[in-house]
């Protein structure tokens, strides 16, 4: 769901013009952030069915009503925030208002986790290392082979019994 939204406060002053595509956790965002939040008296809703169409219509209304509180987009602003990009990983996608296309990003999402396993393999296993020695000593043990045929004995045993 696409929505251009506008922030207008008792007077009927245009505060904020924004875009989303889940209005609920934008609102949010504002309640926590925006230091104009209290202000608010009304807002507006207009739906679009693409994400081109929102992004136009939202530099529209900001360069034309020219709200408040808003920070970039302003007619006059060299760079716009919601410029469009050429996917820095793979050089393609130029449509994207991403500085990464989605699929290059999964890729780095995974490359992410990869590396983030790599760093705790360490810690996990000296964890496992720990608690196998902790155990060991709680149940008279030297080996972890032996508590391992000590359990088979007792599996084998409830099997045949």
């Amino acid at each position: 769901m696409h929505v251009l939204y506008r922030h207008w406060d008792a007077a009927g002053s245009l505060l904020y013009v924004g875009i989303t595509g889940n209005l609920a956790t934008r609102l949010r965002g504002h309640r926590h952030t925006a230091s104009w939040f209290p202000e608010i008296a009304n807002i507006t809703l207009q739906h679009f069915p693409d994400n081109e169409a929102l992004l136009a219509a939202e530099r529209q209304a900001i360069a034309e009503e020219n709200p408040i509180y808003n920070k970039r987009l302003k007619v006059g602003l060299r760079y716009h925030h919601r410029r469009k990009y050429i996917c820095a990983t793979c050089k393609e996608h130029p449509e994207t208002s991403l500085p990464r296309c989605p699929g290059c990003k999964k890729e780095q999402r995974k490359a992410q986790k990869k590396r983030w396993r790599q760093k705790h393999a360490l810690h996990q296993r000296s964890y496992l290392r720990v608690w196998r020695a902790q155990f060991l000593a709680e149940h008279g043990l030297s080996y972890w082979a032996d508590y391992r045929r000590r359990r088979k004995a007792q599996v084998n045993l409830s099997v045949t019994g």
